[in-house]
């Protein structure tokens, strides 16, 4: 396994809230070796959502020192071309599900095949039950 699928697999398994608190904590000179690393997944299609909030959030930290730090710009726009590029991709994939998701329901719905109806059965019905208990508790 490779030491930055390694890093991935760690960094995923951290909870969201956990890692922005450890990304608010670390030292600058961290923060440039981190987001080389998130530039590595970003171009390898490693977990492109954690990857552009990750950068997104070190970013909104970090802005001014990102800024004015030279050696980082390079990485910047990769960082920049590989977001734009990779999240593209995500809302083209999303966008060709969901689709296909409508296509799927109008043809179930065309053969008078309900997608989820027993499911909006139950919750109507829980809901007149519901509303029945609180009219006898009053």
């Amino acid at each position: 396994m490779q030491p930055e699928r390694f890093v991935l697999d760690v960094f995923r398994k951290v909870r969201s809230s956990d890692a922005e608190e450890a990304m608010l904590l670390l030292p600058f000179s961290y923060v440039v070796h981190f987001l080389k690393l998130l530039d590595f997944w970003l171009k390898s299609g490693w977990e492109i959502e954690l990857a552009c909030r990750s950068v997104f959030f070190l970013l909104r930290i970090h802005h001014n020192q990102i800024v004015a730090t030279s050696k980082l710009l390079p990485v910047m726009d990769s960082l920049r071309s590989m977001t734009q590029t990779r999240l593209q991709e995500l809302r083209d994939t999303v966008g060709f599900n969901l689709a296909g998701m409508q296509f799927l329901q109008r043809e179930l719905e065309s053969r008078s095949i309900h997608l989820f109806a027993d499911v909006e059965e139950k919750r109507e019905n829980s809901r007149k039950r519901r509303r029945s208990a609180v009219r006898t508790l009053r």
